[in-house]
């Protein structure tokens, strides 16, 4: 499925994987694919470089094969069989996409590939909060009430355009190397209708219905 909700295929038919997507790890489950094009043909690498790891999967350093941008790449495993299913959720990505806030990342692609769920966002250089508290145990006070200035006008936006979090915590909110803070992770939110929905009731969670929990260690 590409960004668009279209089914990507991997003979090159608009989206999918130039790499051989059938290369699986020892326990039979196939490896992150390290390039993967969405369903508007634009390619995206993935590097090996973990920039974290979560419930249900693990983000990479990538870069957009055409212009070189660095970006952050979630990679995902589906346990759904259900191409509606899968269309469903890059439908919502798409909401995600349309999302552009100072306060919360940025969502710019997804496709499915193979039996991963590759989502693109913005590459946040400063880490999440949680390790900037690991790091800095005593914050000064007026650092500490930015911190909550911005995640509450996060928090806003989200509500203002019909998108309930669910999951806010230090480990989801990251830092800019200017030291602003941007709300992550959108695996759990619900969509209670949006101003480009009519749609009143709520559509979520997000992901989570059709993931498998991530292992221990990245693939």
């Amino acid at each position: 499925v590409g960004s668009d909700g279209g089914r990507t295929e991997s003979d090159g038919g608009g989206g999918g994987s130039d790499d051989d997507d059938d290369d699986k790890d020892d326990d039979g489950v196939e490896t992150v694919p390290v390039r993967f094009c969405d369903r508007r043909g634009r390619l995206w690498c993935r590097s090996e470089k973990v920039l974290g790891n979560g419930a249900f999967g693990t983000v990479y350093l990538g870069m957009d094969g055409s212009g070189g941008e660095l970006v952050a790449i979630k990679s995902m495993v589906i346990q759904s069989q259900s191409v509606e299913e899968c269309r469903a959720v890059v439908r919502e990505i798409n909401l995600m996409v349309r999302i552009r806030s100072d306060y919360v990342v940025e969502y710019i692609s997804a496709a499915v590939v193979g039996s991963h769920l590759m989502i693109v966002m913005e590459a946040i250089g400063g880490g999440s909060m949680i390790s900037v508290i690991q790091q800095y145990p005593k914050l000064p006070r007026a650092l500490i009430v930015t911190y909550l200035r911005d995640t509450l006008l996060g928090l806003k936006y989200l509500h203002s355009n019909g998108i309930v979090h669910r999951d806010v915590k230090p480990h989801n909110i990251l830092i800019t190397l200017n030291g602003r803070c941007k709300l992550a992770d959108f695996g759990t939110a619900t969509f209670i209708g949006t101003r480009q929905s009519s749609t009143a009731t709520s559509r979520g969670p997000l992901f989570t219905c059709l993931l498998k929990p991530a292992r221990a260690s990245a693939t």
